[in-house]
């Protein structure tokens, strides 16, 4: 892409742009097109203006990529979210408790919205509304995303049951930061039937 832009003016003019790679064919299915806008929507958030954020671009070129090479949408939306959180440095320790240092892989957590952090079932409060129970499923699952490429993924049935509560985290980590609801949440569980 070429543009001008002056020094004193808060826009810039376009002035001529060449298509690389067109991921235009993976918004043929309404689902995937919503989790699509997710991804945009979640871009939108953390880009920063004006500043090059190189690795949180390739990460979404990455993902964009595995899910046109066949990727589970489960698995690449979930994907997308955790390493958006790790990306920015807001993603919590998902393998220790905060508290104690406890090991959580076997054990499952509880994300504590008011502490920022996993506890273990020893250093965990009675819970309230807004935190949010990890299993140990999930917690293998965050493991698995934070340790291979999207692309590694591919051909893996997604466990809905384990990257759920990934999907949780993620979206109260999403409004704590931007103090927003995303909406393209609320259109992909429309899709979903979850009103």
């Amino acid at each position: 892409m070429s543009y001008f832009e002056r020094e004193s003016a808060d826009l810039v003019r376009i002035e001529g742009a060449e298509l690389l790679e067109s991921f235009y064919r993976l918004q043929e299915d309404p689902e995937r097109g919503a989790v699509m806008a997710c991804f945009a929507e979640i871009a939108d958030a953390f880009a920063r203006e004006q500043q090059e954020d190189e690795a949180f671009f390739r990460l979404l070129h990455a993902v964009l990529r595995a899910l046109g090479g066949g990727l589970d949408l489960a698995w690449a939306a979930r994907y997308y979210e955790i390493w958006t959180l790790r990306l920015h440095g807001v993603l919590p320790a998902l393998d220790a408790c905060s508290s104690c240092g406890t090991v959580l892989n076997e054990r499952g957590a509880r994300y504590e919205r008011s502490e920022g952090g996993l506890l273990c079932r020893q250093c965990r409060s009675e819970g309230r509304p807004g935190d949010i129970a990890l299993s140990p499923g999930a917690l293998r699952a965050a493991a698995e995303i934070l340790a291979r490429s999207p692309t590694a993924l591919i051909g893996r049935p997604a466990d809905e049951a384990a990257l759920e509560p990934l999907a949780a985290l993620a979206q109260a980590i999403f409004f704590d930061l931007t103090e927003r609801r995303f909406k393209s949440y609320q259109v992909l569980r429309s899709l979903r039937g979850r009103d």
